[in-house]
């Protein structure tokens, strides 16, 4: 068991089985394993006589999520939906379930894919330069897709949404210090400072006016690739559960993956504007207090969590 996070719990075998009767009636697994990896949810490989598939089994202890968590699969099922529309190699959804009947728990399957991810150490050096130019290419493909407001796709799922960009980065925060004042994680003083920051570039903000697909988890962790004749090649861009229709920025800005051959790939100096840089402490200072939550609350790491607060007060000043 992964004793790093309160989130993860491996399933009993009568509950796995129960969950595979669900997605495929009538198929037992014949052999399933855990898959290395993940704090959030917990992930099986699974194959039954018709199907080989990779499930995914979301968090325990749901009252330590942060509001949007609560329907991170459903959004995650969107964005894989959206990208094969539109051309980007994405997990092939076969079942989602987020009733909590068949466990308590959302779980959805996936078709698994044969690859590595772009992080993993047997990919040669010099092969990685070629499939970060492809990911970016792939990745300037998905900003493309424009939605109809503002928002996590998580939020967008339930029926929320904003019609401006400022409204829906301010919902983020607040959400954020409204869960963690039940946990007493942040002092009122760090808050209002937070806040006034923020209402700082509300005129920045708003220059954003047309709503785009956005990651917001893009790392090399979740971009697969398939080693081919002649070489390698991206072949899945997954886990898009935080996307957003927001800046594309978002994904550019948290350098997880943004190496030049990355830019080179996806063209025009990562589309930043004269209000780019500005935007980007914004979103800097948001995923930096995100992360402070989650490290303390969710994944029970108080010395990350002292990182990001010594972070979160180089930012405001």
């Amino acid at each position: 068991m992964n004793e790093q996070s309160k989130l993860y719990r491996e399933l009993t075998e009568p509950e796995l089985h129960s969950v595979i009767a669900s997605a495929f009636p009538g198929e037992t697994p014949k052999t399933y394993h855990l898959l290395s990896g993940g704090l959030f949810n917990t992930t099986y490989r699974v194959v039954t006589e018709e199907h080989d598939v990779v499930l995914r089994i979301g968090p325990v202890h749901r009252e330590l999520l942060l509001p949007y968590e609560h329907s991170l699969m459903a959004a995650e099922a969107l964005a894989d939906r959206l990208c094969l529309e539109n051309g980007i190699p994405a997990s092939n959804v076969l079942y989602l379930d987020t009733s909590k009947t068949i466990i308590d728990r959302d779980f959805m399957v996936v078709d698994r894919i044969d690859s590595v991810p772009l992080s993993d150490p047997s990919i040669p050096e010099e092969c990685k330069g070629a499939l970060l130019r492809e990911c970016g290419r792939l990745v300037r493909k998905l900003h493309q897709i424009r939605g109809n407001r503002f928002g996590r796709l998580a939020k967008i799922v339930t029926g929320r949404g904003f019609d401006n960009w400022y409204d829906a980065v301010e919902s983020e925060f607040l959400d954020v210090f409204s869960k963690a004042e039940e946990f007493q994680v942040f002092n009122a003083d760090l808050r209002d400072r937070v806040l006034a920051f923020l209402k700082n570039y509300k005129t920045a903000l708003n220059t954003l006016t047309e709503p785009r697909l956005t990651h917001c988890d893009l790392w090399a962790g979740n971009v697969l690739v398939q080693k081919t004749e002649e070489g390698y090649s991206v072949c899945a861009i997954i886990d898009g559960d935080r996307a957003m229709f927001g800046d594309p920025i978002l994904d550019i800005a948290t350098g997880w993956i943004a190496t030049p051959d990355f830019l080179e790939g996806y063209g025009e100096n990562g589309e930043k504007d004269e209000y780019a840089a500005v935007r980007n402490r914004v979103y800097s200072l948001f995923f930096t207090l995100q992360d402070a939550y989650i490290w303390k609350i969710e994944y029970d790491r108080e010395d990350i969590f002292a990182e990001n607060l010594h972070r979160l007060e180089e930012l405001l000043q």
